[in-house]
């Protein structure tokens, strides 16, 4: 049977020798992978409060926060920590170093671009694998595609989604 021209090859289907195929999965990971996710603001923070009764011991849930706020003024450099859902504060490069992948999960309203920023610098020395999952809602065209343009640089995958349950959906992705 042969293909036409209409249709076009995926990758995969064009390995014809065990050199090229390497790269395919050829099972599935032999242990869970370990995943830390960050709401980058209070409405997203909303978001993974409704995964973390359902989350299992790889997924660590933090919120992101700034320390070194004076009188309601920030310093000059002020300190990135995230908070655990437990109370527990950890900073980005402590967390980078027990998780396999990190998911940023912000909303239209909530993106910093400093506090993302910190946390992909975190990451990148040791090559973590970013995400982000932006959660869109209705009429907020201008500050979605904002967010959208602040994080897509530092990001292996960008999802904007108007659904929370799509959390569930990329956790259940990477076994965990």
């Amino acid at each position: 049977m042969s293909v036409s021209s209409d249709y076009s090859l995926s990758e995969c289907a064009r390995v014809t020798s065990a050199y090229e195929s390497r790269f395919r999965v050829q099972e599935p990971n032999s242990s869970k992978r370990r995943i830390g996710v960050v709401a980058l603001g209070h409405l997203s923070g909303r978001a993974i409060e409704e995964i973390a009764d359902r989350s299992g011991p790889w997924v660590k849930l933090f919120v992101a926060r700034e320390r070194g706020l004076s009188a309601g003024k920030p310093t000059i450099q002020p300190e990135l920590h995230l908070t655990h859902f437990d109370g527990a504060p950890i900073t980005p490069e402590d967390l980078i170093r027990t998780v396999d992948a990190v998911i940023l999960v912000a909303s239209a309203h909530d993106v910093d671009s400093g506090v993302a920023q910190a946390i992909v610098d975190a990451g990148r020395p040791m090559r973590r694998s970013m995400m982000a999952v932006i959660l869109s809602e209705q009429g907020h065209g201008d500050e979605l595609r904002d967010n959208f343009t602040q994080l897509r640089p530092h990001m292996h995958m960008l999802v904007v989604t108007n659904e929370s349950s799509y959390l569930d959906t990329l956790l259940t992705s990477f076994g965990v």
